[in-house]
């Protein structure tokens, strides 16, 4: 999987250079760089959130079986 990634960052690079220019294509880049991070940590969280629904489901559930017996 990584070459691809590798593949297609040098990709972005060199089309940001060439529509660009080195200092607009570094912003660019670096702008593109930080939405990516905040899109994984954002399904990150999101992950970490289903993680903490189901653990509140699961005790919720084991308490009324308790409850019920």
């Amino acid at each position: 999987m990584l070459p691809f990634q590798d593949m297609y960052t040098e990709l972005a690079w060199r089309y940001l250079l060439y529509k660009y220019g080195h200092y607009e294509a570094v912003k660019r880049f670096s702008n593109l760089t930080r939405c990516l991070f905040a899109v994984t940590g954002a399904i990150v969280e999101a992950h970490e959130s289903q993680k903490f629904t189901d653990i509140i489901d699961s005790i919720i559930e084991q308490t009324e079986q308790k409850l019920s017996y």
